[in-house]
């Protein structure tokens, strides 16, 4: 075990070392499946971290919104390099992840799983949404996006024609179409999202059990490694400052905030 900690925090120096002098590498006009890192014998290609062209028109398009100007070619170069370098820790930080889940033999029981679905399930009633009403909404959502999409893949010059006579007069935001442009531009991601559609509340209880027991298991880890870790309010008030970019002055944070706030600082 104690090996396993000190390569881990070995591994975690390596990360941070290799984001910072990454720049030779990230954001260059290089094939997509260049290796840009190993980690513990996976593989990561440059194909696995480029924003595709859906999502940096997305940026373009949010970017102009907010500030009624169209972003410079300097400051795209910059968010491109920023977001490359985010999605290779990301994708570092999950191979790591799942690999220290492994090695310290966390699990989650059945109980922990279904007393999380419960939780879960509540917060939807509490907003006044019952399970067979987040289910049909669920579908018909999710049916009416692929169709849209279907359209959208064939007629990509007409993105904004789908979306005004088949999304808007659903109350779906321009920002979920191009949101899910993005995440499904390409027949084979849609033919993968088709097999996530639940058909049943039984299949959508399935599917929010796959998503209970990885964000349980994620926790518990999150836990161990944290455990001993203390941070004070000042901390924690900075780091939540800084990640919702608001002024916090003197007002004191909520209970849930701080929770919420010392488990990510961790």
């Amino acid at each position: 075990m104690n090996k396993f900690l000190d390569n881990f925090k070995i591994l975690l120096f390596f990360i941070l070392f290799f984001l910072i002098h990454q720049n030779i590498v990230i954001a260059q006009d290089i094939p997509d499946n260049t290796l840009i890192a190993t980690v513990n014998g996976n593989e990561i290609t440059y194909k696995e971290i480029v924003p595709c062209k859906e999502h940096i028109e997305y940026m373009k398009f949010n970017y102009k919104k907010i500030h009624n100007q169209a972003i410079t070619e300097e400051e795209l170069k910059k968010y491109l390099e920023d977001t490359e370098k985010h999605s290779l820790a990301n994708k570092i930080r999950n191979i790591v992840k799942n690999q220290a889940i492994k090695t310290l033999g966390i699990i989650v029981t059945q109980e922990e799983i279904e007393n999380k679905i419960e939780d879960m399930i509540k917060l939807i009633e509490n907003a006044g949404i019952s399970e067979k009403q987040a289910f049909k909404e669920v579908q018909e959502k999710s049916f009416l996006m692929i169709k849209a999409l279907k359209i959208w893949q064939k007629n990509q010059d007409k993105s904004t024609d789908i979306y005004k006579r088949l999304l808007f007069p659903r109350n779906i935001s321009l920002d979920e179409w191009q949101i899910w442009r993005i995440n499904y531009s390409t027949p084979e991601k849609l033919q993968e999202l088709q097999k996530f559609i639940p058909k049943t509340i039984e299949d959508m209880r399935k599917n929010s059990y796959k998503s209970a027991k990885k964000d349980l298991l994620w926790e518990k880890t999150r836990n161990f490694f944290g455990k001993n870790i203390v941070a004070t309010d000042k901390e924690i008030n900075e780091y939540h400052k800084k990640k919702y970019k608001c002024q916090l002055g003197k007002i004191d944070l909520t209970e849930r905030q701080s929770n919420e706030s010392k488990q990510e600082y961790k």
